[in-house]
């Protein structure tokens, strides 16, 4: 479409926000309308949506937060005030590192080894959130991986496993999270893609 009108001036607007603000306009797109309105009164346009973004009290599970997006997603929560649960499969030592950054924003962070690729790693995350927390408000679903091979090379493995964890694992973690957060009243849940998204394995 063109850039022309009101879509124009959004596009300019994103252009200019940083990747993580663009990112809670695309999950929470309610701020941006309510951002722009005159009654919110004056002040920056950061410090307008700090306000609105208010995660107090929140739960929130981010898979794969060890470090990357995924950290700078946990982090941000947490900033807001949400509880936070960092997954990590493989590499310890900076999911503790991020855990330890969430805590010291006054937040609390439990930290799950999970591979969500398989079923039985996603019953085990989530049943550690039941068990720590009662209930879930936010899910996003960042954990990814691939076997990147042109499809003369994809071997059947490798093929399961790009499947299972970019793909299967949102679906069932979402069935999990779906039932957590009607405790709480409802939810969101976020799919991070990447430029795998648009190729062809």
């Amino acid at each position: 479409s063109g850039l022309g009108g009101a879509g124009g001036a959004h596009a300019a607007t994103a252009k200019l926000m940083s990747p993580i603000q663009n990112w809670r306009i695309a999950a929470f797109p309610q701020l941006e309308r309510r951002e722009e309105s005159p009654s919110l009164g004056i002040g920056s346009r950061e410090n307008r949506m700090s306000a609105l973004f208010d995660l107090t009290g929140k739960t929130a599970i981010v898979t794969g937060s060890s470090r990357g997006i995924g950290k700078a997603i946990a982090l941000h929560f947490a900033q807001h005030g949400a509880d936070v649960v960092i997954n990590f499969f493989r590499n310890r030592a900076p999911a503790e590192e991020t855990a330890r950054e969430v805590e010291k924003l006054g937040r609390r962070a439990l930290l799950v080894k999970a591979d969500v690729g398989d079923l039985d790693g996603i019953t085990h995350l989530f049943d550690e959130v039941e068990k720590e927390f009662g209930g879930l408000d936010i899910l996003v679903h960042n954990a990814a991986s691939g076997y990147n091979r042109p499809a003369m090379e994809q071997k059947p493995k490798g093929w399961d496993w790009t499947m299972n964890i970019n793909a299967r694992a949102l679906l069932f973690s979402a069935q999990r999270a779906a039932v957590l957060m009607e405790k709480h009243g409802g939810g969101k849940i976020v799919s991070i893609s990447s430029a795998g998204s648009t190729r062809v394995l």
